[in-house]
């Protein structure tokens, strides 16, 4: 991410292997080779339910990859019914009392 105002000033393609949904957002020089985080998501989602998982407990710590690929889970798996959907703040780092 940090590269891409350089790339856009120097107007040199950026080719990022991150899943940053917003890497390529409003760039004309910045293209992904990892799938969009949010898609990583919807496609999990997807392979849950095909391979008969209905109940998931999503556990999700708040930096940008993790809260990405949860929104994509959300969005996409209309059959999957989430029976815990907790967010994990980063100052938490042992949050084995909490999921108890």
């Amino acid at each position: 991410m940090v590269l891409r105002p350089l790339a856009e000033r120097l107007e040199i393609p950026l080719l990022g292997g991150v899943g940053n949904k917003d890497f390529t957002s409003d760039s004309a020089f910045t293209f992904q080779v990892w799938p969009r985080s949010d898609d990583e998501g919807g496609f999990l989602a997807k392979q849950l339910v095909k391979v008969g998982h209905r109940r998931v407990a999503l556990w999700t710590t708040e930096d940008d990859w993790p809260v990405a690929v949860s929104h994509g889970v959300r969005t996409a798996g209309e059959e999957l019914s989430l029976i815990i959907d907790q967010d994990v703040p980063p100052s938490l780092s042992d949050f084995r009392t909490l999921a108890t």
